[in-house]
């Protein structure tokens, strides 16, 4: 089964999370710019043609610059290790039982020759290759593919580890299995931040700008953008829009800390969203991008959207969400929560991420913050670690 083309304004679709990566329910469908996005079967001469050798050809109206998943369940008599081949026309994520396998981008030239990663010479399933394990039983197997212009497609064949092939596989297009809940984490109680008092920063190393306390409220006062940040684009006049404080809480805090739930109470100008980020698995240093780091910016009136990025390598980002309307005391509550390879992240009650995979970092543990500003006042920090 295939569904597409997904588009998000001003959001790349790579990283832009949709629908068919937290549910695949045949019956739904999905409007998306001139496009009603449905599952569908490879025909002879639909939007989805499955070649006799196997590449499916996708030609959907307006696919240009688009997000393309395909489905399908792969149902083996014992738990076998393999190797996934695949092709694709332009970028592939790869997903197998709702965990990410990998990812893989064009490559383009390679020196003075050209190097077809995706085509478009032999659409054959020799370019690309991820290692993982097939259960015993059915498996969900989800790729997505982004399309940048013109044609797209992709090619994907299993085989055991050495290449011979796996006796007994077999696949199918039925209804999808539903999606493992994961497991609830049992917190410890929470490490809780006030800023009272001068004192109150205590438990915070500033290692970029300068920290104040203002009326009960934690203010990064710098403005000067010295945060180090994207510290090797090389693009000429590409945006870096650097941080001005950033500051940590100490390694006593959260060391040997890898599961953990963290709530920011904060606190903008009238009539704004708060400009915010939050860099995890950190090294602790005046990297704003060294590890895991979501940003959080305004994007108009009660309206943010959102970036992960690992290091300055974008992972995702959402189009312009609508918040609910600031309640009297004008401030808003930013939820993170990381378990295992999952991330989830909201606003009060309204939600950015939800489950999104991510490769941790690991023997990293450090946990940061950072402002662009004074605008972005932090009211409060609840940090639950692992059990």
């Amino acid at each position: 089964k295939v569904i597409g083309p997904f588009k998000g304004e001003g959001a790349d679709p790579a990283a832009r999370v949709y629908p068919p990566e937290w549910e695949q329910d045949f019956r739904k469908s999905y409007p998306s710019g001139a496009n009603v996005c449905r599952w569908v079967e490879p025909t002879r001469n639909g939007p989805v043609i499955q070649k006799n050798y196997g590449w499916l050809d996708f030609k959907f109206n307006y696919q240009d610059n688009s997000a393309i998943y395909a489905l399908s369940h792969i149902s083996v008599p014992k738990d076998t290790e393999v190797l996934i081949h695949l092709r694709a026309d332009d970028d592939i994520s790869l997903f197998l039982n709702d965990e990410l396998v990998g990812k893989y981008r064009n490559r383009g030239f390679n020196g003075a020759s050209r190097s077809s990663w995706r085509g478009p010479f032999k659409n054959l399933p020799d370019a690309i290759r991820f290692t993982a394990k097939l259960n015993k039983g059915r498996n969900k197997l989800l790729v997505k593919v982004k399309n940048r212009q013109g044609g797209s497609g992709l090619i994907c064949a299993l085989t055991h580890e050495d290449g011979s092939p796996i006796p007994l596989l077999m696949s199918d297009a039925q209804p999808a299995a539903k999606i493992k809940p994961v497991a609830e984490e049992k917190w410890k109680k929470a490490i809780k931040m006030r800023f009272a008092s001068r004192g109150a920063a205590r438990k915070l190393d500033v290692t970029v700008g300068k920290l104040t306390i203002v009326k009960k409220t934690l203010a990064g006062t710098s403005r000067d953008r010295r945060v180090q940040w994207r510290k090797y684009t090389v693009r000429p006049g590409f945006p870096k829009d650097s941080p001005s404080n950033l500051f940590w809480l100490r390694r006593t805090v959260t060391k040997k800390m890898r599961d953990f739930q963290i709530k920011v109470e904060l606190l903008t100008d009238a009539n704004t969203e708060p400009k915010f980020g939050i860099c995890f698995d950190g090294e602790g240093k005046k990297d704003g991008l060294g590890g895991l780091t979501l940003i959080i910016h305004p994007s108009g009136k009660n309206k943010i959207r959102a970036r992960l990025e690992r290091y300055d390598r974008l992972l995702y980002t959402t189009d312009a969400i609508t918040l609910p309307k600031l309640s009297r005391k004008g401030s808003r509550s930013l939820f993170l929560e990381r378990r295992g390879s999952k991330v989830w992240v909201k606003i009060e009650d309204t939600k950015i991420f939800e489950a999104v995979d991510i490769r941790p970092i690991t023997n990293r543990s450090r946990l940061g913050f950072m402002t662009w500003g004074p605008q972005t006042r932090i009211v409060g920090i609840d940090l639950r670690p692992e059990r």
